[in-house]
């Protein structure tokens, strides 16, 4: 259940999303984890939207909750890089 602790040099690219009004996983935890994935030599992206919360990321993927986050872009984009 902690990723942290599965970090390694050949893991995929990692797209990681935070909104800073999460009460479930605190930014340390992001934080280190892109850290970890880094030193590690993986490729890793951080990303922290203010005033979402942990379920507004995933919501926001809905065509209904679209505008809690800009997480769909930011996903589609990375996908897109990271394909080519």
């Amino acid at each position: 259940t902690q990723p942290i602790n599965h970090v390694r040099a050949d893991a995929p690219p990692f797209l990681i999303l935070h909104g800073e009004d999460d009460k479930t996983v605190f930014p340390r935890n992001a934080i280190a984890l892109d850290k970890a994935l880094r030193e590690a030599g993986a490729v890793s992206t951080l990303k922290f939207y203010k005033g979402v919360s942990h379920a507004d990321i995933v919501l926001s993927l809905s065509t209904w909750m679209r505008n809690r986050s800009p997480s769909l872009g930011d996903v589609t984009r990375f996908v897109r890089d990271k394909s080519q």
